[in-house]
């Protein structure tokens, strides 16, 4: 018994309803959120809750790295801007400065990341995308309070190395027991691998999936008619 044209136009809806579920996933398994969470921090020459930052983590290559874990509710010198930093529990990485390169040297994209003023208020946070010695994207943000957590998104596409450093600011008068340029950094996230220039930077929006399933079905409606 051959299939009708609503048959065929039921299964031609499922087969595009799975083609996007199919792609959504690839895409959000393509990217890596680093976290910190697994890193020791038994504490680090008398204070608390602090941990070497290893040299390689999370897929990438720290280097320049004034870093260490930092356990946001253990952490010795509490009360601090760490403690709003945190975006998954338990750890962030507390940095006076980084650059993160892919072992190997191959292109990633600088997705986004949660960024956090330690001691200081209104600290300058430059943060340049580099590929080879070329510079390809570059800002300086500028942080507000200390303690008051920022998630900052670049999407900077073909990038071999990505430095974080920042600066300035004036001390804080909620945190006051240091006035060290330092940030917080959680949840910073990156995708493996280059985008050619004709490559988008996501998936396909909703109504451009439906349009083109409706043009499907349509077509396929149109040749059963005629056969």
């Amino acid at each position: 018994m051959n299939a009708g044209p609503r048959s065929i136009k039921f299964l031609l809806m499922v087969s595009l309803v799975s083609t996007f579920a199919l792609s959504t996933s690839n895409i959000a398994s393509a990217q890596t959120t680093v976290t910190f969470d697994d890193l020791p921090t038994p504490g680090i020459s008398g204070t608390a809750g602090l941990g070497p930052m290893p040299a390689t983590y999370g897929g990438l290559n720290w280097t320049n790295c004034s870093c260490v874990a930092l356990n946001s509710s253990a952490y010795g010198a509490n009360p601090s801007g760490y403690q709003n930093a945190v975006v998954s529990l338990p750890n962030i990485l507390s940095t006076a400065g980084f650059t993160i390169t892919l072992p190997g040297g191959g292109p990633f994209t600088f997705n986004s990341a949660y960024i956090t003023g330690a001691w200081r208020d209104g600290q300058s946070v430059s943060v340049i995308g580099q590929n080879g010695s070329t510079t390809v994207d570059s800002t300086t943000l500028v942080l507000g309070a200390a303690g008051v957590r920022g998630l900052y998104s670049f999407n900077w596409n073909n990038l071999t190395s990505v430095t974080i450093t920042p600066s300035g600011g004036t001390p804080s008068a909620t945190y006051s027991q240091q006035s060290i340029v330092a940030i917080g950094v959680d949840n910073l996230i990156y995708t493996a691998g280059s985008v050619s220039s004709g490559d988008s930077d996501g998936p396909l929006p909703l109504w451009a999936l439906c349009a083109l399933g409706a043009g499907l079905v349509g077509i396929a409606s149109r040749r059963l008619k005629k056969a």
